[in-house]
């Protein structure tokens, strides 16, 4: 029998198949690299420095006057209602999975606001303006968490610039949310005052301690204690021991029990 009459063509046809799956994998790769790019650039680009600069200003300026934040536009209403809200419902279509259900997830809160306001049921409407501002909370953290990873895809050098900053941004709203949420806050004003974020120790923990703080984070768990938990940690690696203690007895009735343990704890 001659194998090369069988194998010439068996040998070809492998080339070809092989040749096809080497170029649709090429091909696949340049796409996913194309629509990250466009997400870098039509979706994170726009709005990431408002995003930061509304975080940075409040948590540094809690206590400045609405002309003030007006005229430079970080006021809570119009950061959420004119810049954040509609630019992620008007591009869905670079948005992940994560950042659809954060928006859906506000919608849905916002419809049942509505709803008790309608039926004149008060005392459920009043938790759900803690709740529609939880979400919008998360909403703006799952964006910085979006654009850390498109930056790291797309642009690395600028990425070293911006990473830190956004990582501290994460870390600032995070304890937001959680102030929010054990507060029971239907706005920001007072969230920004309670953090006093000039007491904190704004760049000593570094980046693998604000990691470490973060990796308990997560944005959609609905639990006080969890949140409490959250918040006790990640004071005690941010603030000094004595502005930990003043931070969370504002926080928390003087009925509860404080561990200087908890404050001081490193994780891990």
């Amino acid at each position: 029998m001659n194998w090369t009459i069988v194998l010439a063509p068996l040998m070809g046809f492998i080339g070809i198949f092989a040749g096809a799956l080497l170029t649709h994998q090429f091909t696949s790769k340049r796409e996913e690299q194309k629509y990250s790019y466009e997400v870098f650039q039509n979706f994170i680009s726009p709005v990431l420095l408002q995003v930061c600069s509304f975080i940075n200003h409040n948590a540094l300026n809690p206590d400045e006057d609405d002309e003030t934040k007006n005229h430079f536009g970080m006021n809570e209403t119009y950061f959420f209602s004119k810049i954040m809200i509609p630019h992620i419902e008007g591009n869905l279509k670079y948005c992940n999975s994560e950042l659809i259900a954060a928006l859906q997830s506000l919608r849905n809160t916002e419809y049942l606001h509505t709803f008790f306001i309608s039926e004149g049921l008060d005392e459920y409407s009043e938790d759900y303006d803690t709740e529609t501002l939880f979400c919008k909370i998360v909403m703006v953290y799952i964006f910085l968490e979006y654009s850390t990873k498109i930056i790291i895809k797309n642009e690395k050098n600028l990425g070293r610039f911006l990473l830190n900053d956004i990582l501290k941004y994460k870390l600032i709203f995070s304890l937001i949310g959680a102030i929010v949420k054990i507060k029971r806050l239907d706005n920001l004003e007072e969230a920004w005052t309670l953090l006093n974020w000039e007491n904190g120790k704004c760049d000593k923990p570094g980046y693998a301690l604000y990691t470490s703080v973060l990796k308990q984070y997560i944005p959609f768990n609905d639990s006080s204690e969890y949140s409490v938990e959250f918040l006790r940690q990640a004071v005690g690696i941010c603030y000094e021991q004595d502005e930990a203690t003043n931070f969370l007895s504002s926080i928390f009735d003087e009925s509860d029990e404080i561990e200087d343990e908890l404050l001081l704890e490193k994780v891990q």
